[in-house]
């Protein structure tokens, strides 16, 4: 056997080659089947889901959240937190900068609202799964864990994108496999700026990996149809919103003037989360000198009498 792999690597030219391009030859393999071998158990020990409020008895439901690309879990949903009732429960996965693992980040959530049922005896009070972007390929695949689902600009799928980005993940899939093959354990260094309040940043095999689940991520069409309620942006320049509202049949829909992903235009924002969960009164921001009453800062998130009231838009 090993004759055989001398012969091999000299009709390759290896044995040719100058001693110190062998020895780079050589890391560049090693370090790229190393990580490749050892990324998902690098993955499952490296995410967590954090609480960034924890639920208490008076709580009427809990959010279980998570983010899109180069953001974080954390701050991305900020913009909702003083519209809770106070003793509602908000936890956020966290990525794991060594890559996006699906069956993994499911895990972890549904492990987090395991506890949360344990906790609090899962006796009335309300589950939501809350997603931005690409985060909803996690919360999509837990339908059947959540008693009502969140989602701004869902990126779910690939044929969500526009052209040309659809194309070009479609073909370009094996590209980027191949990139993160080779960048190996150089590829897990966060070194991409997130665009959150913590200043952190994300690993490029975090970046790959999430455009190649969304390339990858397989419909199921059960799941497609079950009622869901979605903010679309009015000109996402990154999502067909006509391609989204007909695979998802059973959604209900907001739309806001928000570019894709964007939650700093909070009071427009929070008027179709308003919208979506039966409100029909002008929205004013809550730090407008005039006292809104208590009970209309509170965004009814909550089941009544069999399930929210929400009006599917035209």
């Amino acid at each position: 056997m090993s004759t055989f792999f001398y012969q091999t690597i000299a009709i390759l030219g290896f044995t040719e080659l100058p001693r110190i391009w062998q020895w780079i030859i050589v890391f560049m393999v090693i370090n790229s089947v190393s990580a490749a071998i050892l990324r998902k158990a690098l993955i499952s020990a490296t995410t967590r889901v954090h609480t960034v409020r924890h639920g208490k008895a008076n709580g009427k439901a809990d959010f279980f959240q998570i983010c899109g690309v180069q953001n974080s879990s954390i701050s991305a949903f900020n913009y909702i937190l003083d519209h809770l009732h106070d003793g509602d429960g908000v936890y956020a996965l966290c990525y794991s900068n060594f890559g996006f693992d699906v069956p993994t980040y499911v895990t972890a959530m549904r492990k987090a609202v395991v506890r949360r049922n344990k906790e609090f005896k899962r006796l009335s009070r309300t589950t939501i799964g809350h997603s931005i972007s690409v985060g909803d390929i996690v919360i999509h695949k837990m339908e059947n864990n959540f008693d009502a689902t969140f989602s701004l600009n869902p990126c779910t799928y690939g044929f969500f994108l526009k052209e040309p980005l659809h194309t070009l993940l479609k073909y370009g899939g094996p590209l980027l496999l191949a990139s993160r093959f080779l960048l190996g354990w150089l590829g897990f260094i966060p070194i991409i700026p997130n665009f959150d309040l913590e200043k952190s940043s994300s690993s490029l095999a975090l970046l790959i990996d999430q455009y190649l689940a969304l390339r990858n991520n397989t419909r199921d069409l059960g799941d497609d149809n079950l009622p869901r309620n979605l903010i679309l942006s009015e000109k996402d320049y990154l999502l067909d919103n006509e391609v989204v509202r007909k695979t998802f049949t059973g959604a209900h829909y907001a739309m806001t003037s928000n570019p894709h992903g964007d939650t700093r235009n909070t009071s427009d924002l929070l008027k179709t989360y308003y919208d979506l969960c039966g409100f029909r009164r002008t929205f004013r921001p809550i730090t407008f000198e005039v006292e809104i009453p208590e009970d209309e800062k509170i965004i009814s998130f909550y089941h009544h009498h069999g399930g929210p009231k929400i009006a599917k838009l035209d």
